[in-house]
């Protein structure tokens, strides 16, 4: 079921024109680019991972159950990460 539309009442018409013609200033651009630099960086360390389990695996005799975990805590650590620093 879609959420409720709100309804275009005169200040939300305001609201909508004023975010539809906003500039973007150095400061909207700086944390763009944070954002992206974090989502890059959050990309890369998942795909790592992958390619470093069979390394890993065999460094430290691990278990399917142990590499799972490796795999499991990767996530966890990432929604950890994104519930305290998001804001």
């Amino acid at each position: 079921m879609p959420p409720p539309m709100v309804a275009d009442t005169p200040s939300v018409k305001i609201l909508k024109f004023a975010l539809d013609n906003a500039r973007l200033g150095r400061a909207h651009w700086w944390l763009w680019g944070i954002a992206a630099i974090c989502t890059l960086v959050d990309g890369y360390s998942m795909f790592i991972t992958a390619v470093a389990m069979p390394l890993l695996q065999k460094q430290f005799n691990m278990t399917a159950a142990q590499q799972g975990s490796v795999g499991a805590f990767l996530v966890i650590g990432a929604m950890v990460g994104a519930t305290l620093g998001g804001r």
